[in-house]
């Protein structure tokens, strides 16, 4: 797979939360630039080129926030 930014190559990753050991989330990213790409990168990518409002546009912060 090529890169999107610089046609360089792209390497499966595994990206941790910090804060969480258990919690990662597999990814592409390119050896050349760091770009990473992932499959939420892509969705929230093609609803903007596509003029879609995201299903939670619009919610006050504390609906988005509520567990």
């Amino acid at each position: 797979m090529d890169c999107q930014r610089c046609q360089g190559l792209m390497v499966q990753d595994r990206l941790y939360d910090l804060q969480d050991s258990d919690v990662h989330c597999d990814v592409w990213r390119c050896v050349c630039c760091g770009n990473i790409f992932d499959t939420l990168i892509l969705l929230n990518k093609r609803n903007w080129q596509s003029g879609l409002q995201p299903e939670n546009d619009g919610l006050p912060i504390e609906q988005l926030t509520a567990a």
